[in-house]
């Protein structure tokens, strides 16, 4: 049995199978990644290239051998530059999926939530661990995709083996590596505040009062580390929010307040820019 082909990267970010895709890309010339997000989770290994990684507002400078885990609803893209081939594996799961294969005594999907709330997302193994990791997502990118007998049971139980060592390398992973993250302390609480406030008044001058820091500094400085104005940020997290209560079965008009939109209107015309289609409630059973 051979190892399926490297996929060509398409820039699609969304899934289209309900339990987890994996793929193995590299791109000889520098490819143009928008910020995006997604309603999954994503595990990231950094192959080789001139990367660094952007997530939520922290830039993350990769070594081969690395590994981000992406959380749900989280802005993030890569900074690619010229000089070295940009391979990678990547794998988006279901959270759903995660949650099948997790028992009562070990959370499978624990490493991305206490990343997320950590605001910390990069783990950098070393030694016998880096070699182990490299091995499971080898060992998964031999089977998946593959037709011979057993390969998709096969691929869900390198998966499970994998993500198991995943979450021991996280909660092994040394807080030394933090040297490599590019951040900023005061952008950091501006962002959670966001997070968590999107129903709430986020004007300019309602962030500016809170943090104690004068208008233009903030906008500056926000746009340095997440590369978004504060309002612009705003707006894509709010719609993000939207999408995911309307996912939920909410309708339209409750998530459009609920996400902080005042002007139904103007929300309908942000989403459709944002998502290229209006929001759209589940269909009843």
């Amino acid at each position: 049995m051979t190892a399926k082909n490297k996929d060509l990267f398409t820039g699609r970010q969304i899934m289209v199978h309900d339990d987890f895709e994996f793929y193995h890309f590299e791109n000889r010339e520098p490819v143009a990644v928008d910020y995006h997000d997604h309603d999954f989770y994503e595990v990231f290994l950094f192959l080789s290239g001139n990367v660094d990684y952007i997530i939520e507002g922290r830039t993350y400078s990769l070594r081969p051998g690395d590994i981000l885990l992406t959380g749900v609803q989280e802005l993030h893209k890569p900074v690619i530059r010229h000089g070295r081939s940009y391979e990678r594996y990547v794998i988006w799961l279901q959270q759903d999926f995660i949650e099948k294969l997790s028992s009562d005594d070990s959370n499978l999907a624990a490493c991305f939530e206490d990343a997320t709330n950590r605001h910390y997302r990069l783990i950098r193994p070393d030694g016998e661990m880096q070699l182990m990791m490299m091995q499971h997502f080898e060992k998964l990118n031999l089977v998946y995709a593959q037709k011979e007998y057993g390969s998709d049971l096969l691929a869900v139980a390198y998966l499970t083996e994998l993500l198991v060592h995943l979450n021991r390398a996280y909660f092994d992973t040394s807080n030394q590596i933090m040297h490599d993250v590019i951040e900023n302390d005061k952008i950091n609480q501006i962002v959670e505040y966001i997070n968590q406030h999107l129903g709430d008044d986020l004007s300019l001058d309602k962030l500016s009062e809170l943090f104690f820091l004068s208008k233009y500094y903030l906008g500056r400085q926000f746009k340095k580390y997440t590369g978004f104005s504060p309002y612009q940020f705003i707006i894509k997290k709010r719609l993000i929010n939207a999408r995911m209560l309307i996912s939920q079965g909410i309708t339209a008009t409750q998530a459009c307040h609920l996400s902080g939109f005042s002007d139904y209107s103007n929300f309908i015309k942000a989403y459709r820019r944002e998502f290229d289609h209006l929001p759209k409630n589940k269909t009843a059973t």
